[in-house]
């Protein structure tokens, strides 16, 4: 008889190693199961943000399609200007569009404008000067008659002064038109 009672507690620990195995295998298919959901959900949540990632370069990169055709657009605009400009003083070449057209006429009267308005301020520039240097004298003239020589040799001085910034006026004028 005693032989069979350790006979039954071994049986008993085998079924209880068993059970215990099963029972492990089980728990471990749950977890790698939760696992799997728990990486299927983040690759999804990953697969959403790089979606998102990628609207965003999307629409960077039409904004900056956009902004080279515009670039592209007003460099041709500049580069008529500039032919325009280039050849404004001489002979102005024919374009077929009719807005250069136009640009060319408009910077045509707005040189000879130019013109007019740049012999005009020196005719001003001129007569200011003249009078001013008039005014000059008188003023140091009175001041000498009424007993302020200092006053008069100030005035003077100044008069000398203006004359010595017209030298310097003509020969800034005479520099930048070469």
């Amino acid at each position: 008889m005693r032989s069979e009672k350790p006979k039954r507690s071994i049986a008993n620990m085998d079924v209880l190693q068993d059970i215990r195995g099963l029972l492990l295998t089980a728990q471990e298919g749950k977890s790698s199961v939760q696992a799997d959901l728990r990486e299927e959900t983040e690759l999804k949540v990953e697969i959403a943000r790089c979606r998102e990632e990628l609207e965003r370069y999307r629409g960077l990169a039409q904004k900056q399609q956009e902004d080279l055709e515009r670039l592209r657009t007003k460099n041709e605009e500049l580069a008529a200007n500039l032919n325009l400009v280039r050849f404004g003083k001489g002979e102005v070449p024919t374009f077929p569009n009719a807005r250069v057209e136009a640009l060319n006429r408009e910077i045509a009267q707005l040189e000879a404008r130019k013109c007019e308005l740049a012999s005009a301020l020196s005719e001003v520039e001129d007569l200011l000067q003249f009078k001013l240097k008039e005014l000059l004298e008188r003023i140091a003239r009175v001041h000498q008659e009424i007993g302020r020589g200092e006053v008069a040799i100030e005035f003077r001085k100044a008069g000398d002064c203006l004359e010595s910034a017209e030298s310097l006026g003509y020969f800034l004028r005479a520099l930048l038109n070469e």
